[in-house]
This record gives structure tokens, sequence and C-alpha cells, in this order.
């Protein structure tokens, strides 16, 4: 007998993990689930009474307990209640509890003689009560196991179906974020959009070598639900940015959201083939339109938008943009980029603009990033040269930590660039060494590349000859003039008519001038027929300049001829002489100033 209740009480234990997985509606399954337990203890109950029949009043007590408390509530479950073999079952089990109480009951009606005379029969007759009772729960288990393992085939369908989306890599850069301790102020606002900001967009744009990246891979987004980084050098895999984010968010979220993905994918099995616009209402919109506000913050990083192909990013964003006015603010979408025009047009349209929040990282104060710089260089090279030089603690010393950082004018790419070539014994180089050609700007090449990849953005037939003078035209004129210019003169300048400036305005010059803008700060740009006044345009930073005028580094294609631009800029300036006239107001030279009414409008 002792082995077959061990057995009865596994089985119990094993039918209360079944029945937590049954398919049972909320307000019957605490009843449902309340049967194990409560059968442990008539079972505890039957071995007391084996002994002494006439302990048996206290088990059928505790059964019409039971019976009351989890049967009888089974008896209304609803209509609807699909597993029909379990339902069935729990009514047998109801049922042979009922069954034991009438037998109990029966026993203790009689005389005490009786119960005296038929004591082996009575304790035979308990041990068929206990046998009823582990056949009932036997039946449910067999009942209940297929829930169970059918949920577990629910998951791996769920899981086959969102492997049709690939296993394309989101192109997250391994490298580290921020050091702690710096760019705080755009942490910080950052942390604050995604924990109670208004707005469902943040953009984060710089200037080339600002580190727009490395804020991006910080670890403020907790809530980070799906991130891709764009690269210029695989547009192929950049096009697959909503199936890669659509397969994260299902990571993000096992339950609801990966179900309802997964169910997008059965119902349309040719999703990885759509148009970008079927995908994204099938795979991201639809799914997070289930998100309400209740749910935890998600958040979608869209890294280096401006290295995605332009056609693709703006379809992109645009359909991130009609998102907002359907999306709980649970769900945002977080950008970085460099300062592209093109992309500046979209984060200034409807419906974008009203609904993203945007940080320019060049609006920084420089000693604030000059800090963040010295503070980077302060961690970093003590670290990795101490193999090179020995004790290294607070290896390169103030002043030339401090010259670097100068050197740096605000980039973080140079500094960490700087950095590589100190400390790369690959090269066989003294750090000191590498140091003191670094400050003497004789080392440029890992930035030379991204001004490379710049250049050609502005000027992609970079074989035509036209294209390349149409190129140095424009950026020559700034390289050499005295003092800083603004598009008003710089267009005075190179157009065969320096007054028409609406013709400037549609010229190829002009794009030349604005893809160049992750290298140039470039005010008003957008209304230069207005802007005589306007702010003059500069380069972000001098080793750009030092860049086109060094042949070793730009080449001989991309060279700008310091000698040929100067005289270029003289002749444009006596161009611009010879347009002078003498009286432009066409004033009555007979007339004092204070005699001429409409002086001021004329003049």
């Amino acid at each position: 007998m002792g082995d077959t209740l061990e057995a009865t009480k596994l089985a119990l234990n094993a039918l209360s993990i079944v029945l937590q997985a049954c398919p049972i509606p909320g307000p019957f399954k605490s009843a449902v689930t309340g049967i194990p337990r409560a059968v442990l203890q008539i079972i505890a109950i039957v071995e007391a009474v084996e002994g002494n029949v006439d302990n048996a009043r206290e088990l059928a007590l505790y059964i019409g307990q039971v019976t009351d408390a989890t049967i009888r509530p089974l008896q209304h479950l609803p209509p609807d209640f699909t597993h029909q073999p379990l339902k069935e079952d729990l009514d047998h089990f109801g049922q042979t509890l009922e069954l034991i109480q009438n037998q109990i009951r029966s026993l203790l009606s009689r005389s005490r003689a009786k119960r005296w005379l038929r004591h082996g029969s009575d304790a035979s007759k308990i041990a068929s009560m206990k046998q009823k009772i582990q056949d009932a729960i036997t039946s449910i288990l067999a009942s209940g196991l297929p829930p169970r393992l059918s949920q577990k085939q629910e998951a791996t369908d769920i899981d086959r179906l969102i492997d049709r989306l690939g296993t394309g890599d989101n192109g997250a850069s391994k490298k580290p974020p921020c050091l702690k301790g710096t760019r705080r102020a755009v942490l910080a606002r950052i942390t604050q959009w995604i924990e109670d900001g208004d707005c469902h967009g943040f953009c984060l744009s710089g200037q080339a070598g600002t580190a727009t990246s490395i804020v991006e891979r910080e670890k403020a987004f907790k809530r980070l639900g799906a991130r891709f980084h764009f690269t210029r050098d695989d547009q192929a895999r950049n096009k697959a940015a909503i199936l890669v984010i659509a397969r994260q968010l299902a990571s993000w979220n096992s339950g609801q959201l990966r179900s309802i993905i997964a169910s997008a994918i059965e119902k349309d099995p040719d999703i990885p083939q759509m148009v970008p616009v079927d995908q994204f209402q099938k795979l991201i919109l639809g799914p997070l339109e289930s998100l309400g506000d209740a749910s935890p913050t998600l958040v979608v990083v869209l890294d280096a938008m401006d290295e995605c192909d332009l056609t693709y990013a703006e379809l992109l964003l645009r359909l991130i943009s009609k998102t907002f006015g359907k999306l709980s603010l649970k769900v945002k979408f977080f950008i970085t980029s460099r300062a592209e025009p093109w992309l500046q047009k979209h984060y200034d349209s409807e419906p974008m603009k009203p609904q993203l929040a945007v940080h320019s990282l060049g609006d920084e104060k420089r000693e604030e990033v000059e800090k963040d710089i010295e503070a980077f260089l302060k961690e970093e090279l003590p670290e990795l040269v101490r193999s090179l030089v020995g004790d290294a603690s607070d290896w390169p010393g103030e002043a030339r930590r401090k010259a670097l950082v100068s050197k740096s004018q605000g980039l973080f790419i140079f500094a960490s660039t700087a950095v590589r070539i100190i400390t790369d014994s690959n090269l066989g180089r003294d750090p000191n060494v590498a140091l003191k050609r670094i400050l003497s700007s004789e080392s440029h090449s890992h930035l030379d590349e991204i001004y490379r990849q710049i250049i050609e953005r502005a000027c992609p037939s970079t074989l035509d000859p036209e294209a390349v003078a149409l190129f140095r035209q424009v950026v020559g004129a700034l390289v050499v003039a005295r003092e800083p210019i603004n598009v008003h003169t710089l267009a005075s300048l190179i157009c065969p008519d320096g007054t028409q400036l609406r013709y400037f305005a549609s010229d190829i010059r002009l794009q030349v001038l604005i893809y160049l803008q992750a290298v140039l700060v470039i005010p008003d740009i957008n209304t230069i027929e207005h802007t005589a006044d306007a702010q003059p345009i500069q380069f972000t930073h001098t080793s750009f300049i030092d860049y086109l005028t060094d042949r070793s580094r730009s080449g001989p294609q991309l060279l700008i001829h310091l000698s040929a631009q100067h005289e270029d800029m003289a002749i444009a300036c006596f161009r611009m002489l010879q347009a002078l006239r003498r009286n432009i107001c066409d004033l009555d030279s007979s007339l004092l100033n204070s005699e001429v009414k409409d002086l001021s409008q004329r003049i």
C-alpha cells in the first residue's frame, strides 16, 4: 500500500504543474489548481483512517469541503472551454470524490458492533477509495499533459515562423559606450526623453567625428527593443533593416508581440520578399499598435542613418513619421546621423517635426567636449602604453595631453584615432615618437578615409573632370578666403552673374556645398536669396583644410591647388569690382541726403 500512496503523491505533484499550464478560464483557475493540494490532504486523512474507521468521519468532512471549493465551481465552466477531455475528467474526479464521501457515510452509519465485525473488509474498502483517487488523478494527467505539450509545440512553431525573417546582422558596433562621467548633458537629455518625454522620436546629429554612434551605445538605453546600425559599405544589408528590427522586437517581447509578429508571417509567408511599406505595416506598426500605455517603454534605435541609401532612408523616415500619431508614447525611435541636408529636410517636415526632439552635438560647449576628451585620453593612454613604456601612470603628462586635446578641436574621432596610432605595437614605434608626429600634424590617415567618403557624397562623379572642377571652385573659395564668407558672398564670387542668387540656389555648385555640411557649418543655407548679412560658412575642423591642400593625403584628383585658387579668387574679386558703379541708388547728386524723402528705402 505504501508504494501506491507514494506513486499517488508523485502523480499529484505532476498534476499541479500540468494544471497551471492548462487553458482554464481565470475565474475557475484557482479552483482547479487547488485540487492537488486538497487531495494530498485527503490521502493523509485516509492513511490515518486505515487503522481506525472511526476517524473516517474526518475524511468525509474534508472531502465535502474539497468538493464545494474545487469541484462544484467547475460544473459552471463556459461552453466555449476548448479542452473538453480535461473538463470531462475533472467532472469524473468530482463524481469520484462524492462516491467516496457516500461510502464513508455508509461506514459511519453502522453500529459500533458491525464496524468491529467488518474491520477487515472496511480496510479493503478504504484501499479501494485510494485506488479510485489515484485512477482519477491519472486520467486528469492524461488529459492535462496534451495542452502543455501543445503549448511547447506552439512555441516551436512561433520560433520557426520568426526564423523566416532571416538572421540578418543588426550591424551594431562592438566598440564600448561612452566613458563613465562623459557626455553627461546629452545622456541626461536622452534619459529624460525615454522616461517621460512627450515626443515619439529623438534625433542626435553631429558633424563627422563627434561620436554620435558612441552615444547610441550608451547603457542608458535600458529599454532597448531593437537596434540597427546602417553602413555605407553594405546597402543590401541596410535594406533588410525592417526584417532585422522585427526579429529583435519578437525577442524583446516573447509574449504578445512575438505572437502577433509570428501570426503576420504565418498569414503572409512571403513577407520577407514584400515591399518595405508592407513589411513595415505588418511587422512593425501593426504589432507595436498592440502595446498600450501600460507596457514598458520600448526604444528602437536607428544608428548612422546618413550611411543608408538615400531612397531607402527617406522611405523609412516617412514610414516612421506616420507611426507617431498611431502608437503609444511607450514606443519611441532614436535616430543618430551626421548633419546631412536631406535628413534635416525630413526632420523639419510634417508630421515628424512636432514629434521629434533634436539634439546637435555641435551645439555643446567646446570646453565641455574637451573636458570629456581629456578624460578619455587620461583613462585610455596610460593603460594601453604600459607594456610599451613601463610605468605609465600619468603618460604622456598633462602638457602633452592638453596639447592633444587642443589638436582634436572637439572631435572624438581625432582623439580615438590618435590613441590607436600611439598604442599600435605593430608599428614598432616609440609612443613618444608617435605622439610627437601627431602633434606635428604629420599623421592623418584615419581621418582621411572619413573625409574622402564625405567628398564622394558631395561629388559622386569624382572621375569626371567637370565635377571635380566644380568641387574645387566651391570649396577652394572657402579655403583661400582671408576671412570666412557667407553663402551670399560665395555665390557672388563663383557665379557667372553674382547678383543672380536664384540661379545659385538651383545650381549644382550649391548642391556640392549642401552635401558638405558634415564638415561645414552653413547658416541660413535655405534662404540665401535674403541673407546678405548671414553668418559666415565655417569649417568644423581645420584638418579638413589640411587634407584638401596636401597632395599626399587627398591625391592629385581632389587636391586644392592654393596658388591656382588664389588666382581664381583674385579674378572673381576683380569681376565684382567691375560691376561697381557710381550712384547705384540713382540719387539726385544736387540734393543733400536730408532733402531726399525716401532715402531710407533707396539705399
